[in-house]
């Protein structure tokens, strides 16, 4: 199982987190943005991609 982190939630960084999240033998993507507003929003999009609750 893999754990990646990811720095930028735009729109490459959500992307890039929705591919990881729907490849086999991914455990968890971590994303780092210096704006609140983009995590909660990238937080809404990959909810759906999600194997298990987003936090």
């Amino acid at each position: 199982m893999s754990r990646f982190l990811i720095l930028g939630a735009g729109f490459q960084g959500r992307a890039c987190a929705f591919d990881m999240l729907r490849s086999p033998g991914v455990e968890e993507v971590a994303l780092c943005d210096a704006s609140a507003s983009g995590l909660a929003s990238a937080k809404a999009f990959l909810a759906k991609a999600a194997k298990g609750p987003a936090r």
